[in-house]
């Protein structure tokens, strides 16, 4: 193999090291805490109430944060501490003081104290599932020391705020609203027009709004008031499939407190881009605790309107129902399994060590599996179900419910007939269902300051279909696309049964359309977005010392141009957003960064715009704000994992482990690590180490596959393209060599490649991927590496 791989001049480039990452969830940090006040202690118990900060310096691997600002946080779980319990929560403001510091990125940290929770892991697994739905926070553990004593283990919950919210919005400075943890839960019920009846709602950030109350009392008076069958209504200042998603994961996982089973204890964020509010979840301490839920619990409390009253309209049951049977999907103890157990075996030794816990190292222990009694062994009597046992049986009770377990459609080969401005486009789609389809839709939206509208798909033969009654079901979008324009797009379809069963096609519907983006309305341009990392939270600082995206742009011409008064923007629907100061000139081959920081006062390559990390656009507009020069469309993005050109002013984007910002994309020799735009989506991994000179050895290996399987290598001498159950690298040509590797009973794969000391060989290049049967049997390809030849 040896031999045959180094006649073809094989070749593989060593991983980065990963960068820092405070949510990690494979690092145990310890976090101190040095207070300025000797009675810290008395202090923090005092403005428990008040929410005062204290001040401390904080300490994260070597680096201390001076000043930051310290709070008891968390209503039940402080007051209902036993008297002699030391583990209360903590809320820790880096910028208390000083304005842009940062810890690896985040300026608010929340450390839990694991309440009610033997396991540590409930929280910190919610969330990570969560987030794979809805807009959640990222979270991890961490070892907290205070004056350099052992707190114990905490879970590391990141706040839900701006910063958050940018994963998942175009547009991140909209209203925020948090409803505390009341018994009495308002849930949105109207109180009348008087402002002072919606004091339990807290605004945490107005969104630039005259009146944010106001909106308030509009989204309260829309849900209860307003009748089921004119939902669409609601839909206009109120999210409203999004926030289903919200309930069904609060159902799911059983969460106390929560607007599904308190009415309180839930935010909620207004877009500023379609003017409606977002129901969301948060406090996650009190999840999987019970498992007997029936999946529409508390739809007849009327002190609930978004679930009485809205969702009592027959479409939007049969769309919570779908939403709900796709998550349910992920709760099986085959899924998750890995993940918590992951998470216990990281903290085991410092649970067994944590002086503060409230429960004892054998809870901790027992309760992954089974339950565990708390009488004595923290401030509640009880007992609180394993996590495996509740995995289990709540899956069973709820798959006991006919309604759950109804046959919905399967939606197969969903796609649009064209993306050419100014034509017809049809969109089509197949749907099988066990009991018959009784009906199709089509849900679009073409503005994106509007909700969605629906049409009927028809398999008629006049729709675009095809052949009548062949199961392909199409309608003509009875909208016109023009140039430069995305419209977003799902398919919605109901089933012949008792229970109109619905499904959909993206599974997540809005929160995951597909899109079309119309082609057209760039004009060639020598100047091009070259690379973007919409969440730097490592990776480079600006010459202010703050961690902040940034946008290259790449001059593949031979003459120096002026950028002077040409316009970028992260909304294709703005193009005038921010112009290139006067003076700005870009030299042939150059790149130039610009800081997207919306800081203009930091000088003239600081942007009045911000990336989000939940994807969005980029544009770049020549000067008279009109004429497209280029673009960017991305979606969700990895904590300093940059996108870019493959090739520095090429056509082709991927992302990149290592950023390169401020220096050309290739280099002009050695390894390096790109992935396709959904770097999340491989589950197998390639790396190399050497130095990819002549006359030297590379090591190539692979992880992630079925143990004692056989894997398979490819080289390309261009970019090469595997795809393997949807998750190609980049659609580009089959390599050019696929050879099968046996896989060690690990799970790696592992060969040697040696470069012939030929000086005819320097500056080539080869491309090489892996794919095969990953750990749980399922066809996945990886990340590849490039490796151009040094001398």
């Amino acid at each position: 193999m040896k031999r045959l791989l180094s006649a073809l001049l094989l070749s593989f480039t060593a991983p980065a090291l990963g960068a820092q990452d405070f949510y990690d969830t494979t690092v145990l940090r310890t976090v101190n805490l040095d207070f300025q006040d000797e009675n810290w202690w008395q202090l923090l118990k005092q403005n428990w109430a008040s929410q005062t900060n204290i001040l401390a310096d904080l300490t994260v691997e070597g680096v201390t944060y001076p000043d930051v600002g310290v709070r008891i946080r968390g209503n039940t779980s402080y007051i209902a501490l036993p008297p002699d319990a030391e583990k209360v929560s903590l809320n820790v403001t880096v910028d208390f003081v000083h304005p842009g510091q940062d810890v690896m990125g985040y300026e608010s940290l929340n450390f839990n104290n694991a309440f009610l929770d033997p396991t540590f892991c409930r929280e910190v697994a919610f969330h990570n599932i969560a987030r794979q739905w809805i807009p959640a926070g990222r979270a991890n553990h961490v070892i907290v020391t205070l004056e350099g004593e052992n707190w114990g283990v905490y879970a590391n919950i990141q706040q839900y705020n701006k910063k958050m919210l940018e994963e998942f919005f175009e547009d991140a400075d909209g209203m925020r609203v948090k409803c505390a943890n009341d018994p009495t839960g308002p849930g949105l019920q109207y109180e009348g027009p008087d402002p002072a009846s919606y004091a339990e709602y807290e605004i945490k950030d107005d969104g630039g709004l005259a009146d944010p109350v106001a909106e308030i009392i509009a989204v309260c008076d829309a849900l209860d008031n307003t009748p089921p069958a004119d939902w669409a209504s609601v839909d206009e200042v109120f999210a409203v499939d999004p926030s289903i998603w919200a309930v069904v994961m609060e159902n799911l996982y059983s969460d106390d407190d929560s607007y599904l089973n308190k009415g309180c204890d839930f935010v909620m964020y207004r877009n500023p881009v379609d003017g409606r509010m977002h129901l969301h979840q948060t406090d996650a301490n009190e999840t999987w605790t019970d498992e007997a839920w029936d999946a529409d619990y508390n739809f007849g409390a009327s002190t609930k309107p978004f679930v009485n009253n809205v969702l009592s309209e027959p479409s939007l049951r049969g769309r919570y129902y779908a939403h709900f049977r796709e998550a349910l999907e992920q709760l099986k103890w085959s899924e998750v399994q890995a993940e918590i157990l992951g998470y216990r075996d990281l903290i085991d030794a410092a649970v067994q060590a944590d002086p503060k816990k409230l429960y004892s190292y054998q809870a901790f222990r027992d309760n992954f599996i089974t339950s565990v009694p708390l009488d004595g062994a923290g401030p509640f009597g009880g007992s609180v179900v394993g996590l495996r046992e509740y995995v289990t049986q709540r899956r069973a009770h709820l798959l006991a419910d006919p309604e759950v377990a109804a046959d919905p459609p399967v939606i197969e080969a969903v796609g649009a007939s064209s993306d050419e401005p100014g034509v017809p486009v049809f969109v089509t789609a197949t749907v099988t269902a066990a009991d018959g389809v009784a009906s199709v839709e089509l849900w679009y939206q073409a503005d994106p300051s509007a909700p969605y509208e629906s049409e009927p798909m028809l398999d008629d033969g006049l729709s675009g279909d095809g052949a009548a009654g062949d199961g392909v079901f199409g309608v003509e979008l009875p909208v016109v696309g023009v140039g430069g324009q995305k419209l977003a797009y799902y398919v919605g379809a109901t089933a012949q049964n008792t229970f109109s069963a619905q499904s959909f096609s993206p599974a997540r519907a809005e929160m995951d359309p597909r899109v079309i983006a119309f082609q057209g309305g760039v004009v060639p341009s020598d100047i091009v977005i070259n690379e973007f990392l919409a969440q730097n939270n490592t990776t480079i600082q600006d010459p202010f010392g703050s961690f902040e995206d940034y946008v290259e742009l790449y001059n593949k011409g031979t003459s120096t141009v002026d950028l002077s008064g040409m316009y970028m923007s992260d909304s294709l629907a703005e193009p005038t957003e921010w112009a290139i100061p006067a003076g700005t000139t870009l030299a042939p081959g150059e790149t130039i960064l610009f800081w997207a920081d919306e800081d203009l006062l930091e000088g003239p390559l600081h942007a009045d715009f911000k990336l989000s990390a939940s994807g969005e656009d980029i544009g770049l507009w020549d000067t008279d704000g009109v004429t497209l020069l280029d673009s960017v469309s991305f979606g969700p993005q990895v904590s300093d994992v940059s996108t870019g050109r493959l090739e520095d002013g090429g056509s082709l984007m991927v992302t990149f482990s290592t950023p390169t910002p401020g220096t050309p994309n290739k280099a002009g020799c050695g390894i390096r690590e790109y992935d396709r735009l959904d770097p999340l989506a491989h589950t197998l991994s390639l790396s190399a180490t050497g130095s990819g000179s002549l006359g030297t050895d590379i090591v190539l290996e692979a992880s992630g596959f079925l143990p004692n399987s056989t894997g398979f290598f490819a080289l390309g001498f261009t970019p090469i393209h595997l795809a393997v159950d949807g998750t190609d690298l980049v659609g580009l040509v089959q390599p050019s060599l696929l050879v099968g590797v046996p896989v060690s009973s690990t799970g790696t794969l592992t060969v040697p490649v040696y470069i012939i000391d030929s000086g005819a060989l320097v500056g080539l290049d080869g491309y090489f991927q892996v794919a095969g049967a990953d750990a749980l049997g399922a066809l996945s390809a990886s990340n590849a590496v490039n490796l151009t030849i040094c001398p």
